[in-house]
């Protein structure tokens, strides 16, 4: 039987991923809340991205502080990258992201 070893993601595809992530889920909150509460898109979706955005930068903080000084923790790159989290505030997350840069 072959063993596979993983790869490592390359960093864009990385920066992509998590990117992707966010958006994705911040469209499925829209739609949830634009059928259940009956809101109009586009307040839905700064809604739904800001509360997404939030919680990747907190993530991203719990992280930095959990990785610290550790060498083998630092190797899994267990960070988002910052790409990544200023791409979530260019598609409207910029309050959260504002708010959670100042915590």
């Amino acid at each position: 039987m072959r063993t596979y070893r993983q790869r490592p993601m390359s960093f864009a595809m990385r920066i992509f991923s998590y990117w992707m992530s966010g958006v994705l889920l911040a469209l499925t909150a829209t739609l949830i809340m634009e059928g259940a509460f009956s809101l109009h898109l586009i307040p839905a979706w700064l809604i739904s991205i800001n509360f997404f955005t939030a919680i990747f930068y907190w993530i991203d903080k719990v992280n930095a502080v959990w990785v610290g000084e550790d060498k083998k923790r630092e190797a899994e790159k267990l960070r988002i990258p910052e790409w990544a989290l200023l791409l979530l505030a260019l598609v409207g997350g910029s309050p959260a992201a504002a708010l959670m840069i100042l915590i």
